[in-house]
């Protein structure tokens, strides 16, 4: 399958390019559907490819020392992912798995660093998420260290809608098993800590989407928490 330049424009590392990189790219970007549950990339792999997500829904996983899994974020359509191994040459730091029926853009490492040598937008936006990668981290350590389970719920719901688009909704809802992995409780803990949520009229969910309508009785519940 050879992709369009309109689909590659829709991938947000690609959208400043003109039209000649990316009439380059179509030739190059090698399309792989995965079923749900399949692995895209095995932590450990020494696969240096630059990934896009064309459509679907992808998780980033690791796994404790006694097997369990660990989800450390989504990967939603339009995104890009493994570049850390493009640079550096290392193994894949963590598994990648399909969580729905996805398609997935391979471009190989000698075309993707080129992509990062010649193209100032590009550079500058995977520059940007190496920044976001080091936040991110020091907000998951402070996230863990939340004694309640409940405000960690509330905290991971709020710094997901503050990512998206639309900064009072979460597009792309993980499964209640994904955020208990994220936020170190159980699926039950999520289901109640989401349910007192929605009896206080705080949010709402609509399929796989939550909506934020009180966002200061949200913030206000995780400050009554800190202060404990």
């Amino acid at each position: 399958m050879k992709l369009t330049i309109r689909a590659l424009k829709q991938i947000t590392l690609l959208e400043e390019l003109d039209d000649d990189w990316l009439e380059k790219l179509t030739h190059q970007v090698v399309v792989r559907k995965y079923p749900k549950r399949q692995t895209v990339l095995q932590k450990g792999c020494s696969s240096g490819d630059l990934l896009f997500l064309l459509n679907g829904s992808l998780q980033v996983v690791d796994y404790t020392e006694d097997g369990r899994e660990v989800v450390l974020h989504t990967v939603c359509p339009g995104d890009y992912f493994g570049e850390l191994s493009v640079i550096d040459g290392q193994p894949r730091s963590a598994s990648v798995v399909a969580s729905e029926v996805s398609m997935v853009g391979f471009l190989q490492k000698k075309y993707a660093l080129e992509l990062f040598y010649h193209c100032p937008p590009v550079a500058k936006k995977v520059i940007e998420r190496f920044a976001y990668i080091i936040r991110q981290a020091s907000n998951r350590q402070v996230l863990l260290n939340i004694s309640s389970a409940y405000t960690r719920v509330y905290v991971i719901l709020m710094q997901m809608a503050e990512r998206s688009s639309e900064s009072d909704k979460i597009e792309h809802l993980p499964t209640q098993k994904e955020l208990a992995s994220m936020v170190n409780t159980s699926r039950e803990t999520v289901s109640r800590a989401i349910q007192a949520l929605k009896k206080q009229g705080i949010i709402r969910t609509d399929k796989h989407q939550l909506i934020i309508l009180k966002k200061n009785a949200l913030r206000a519940l995780i400050g009554q928490s800190s202060e404990k």
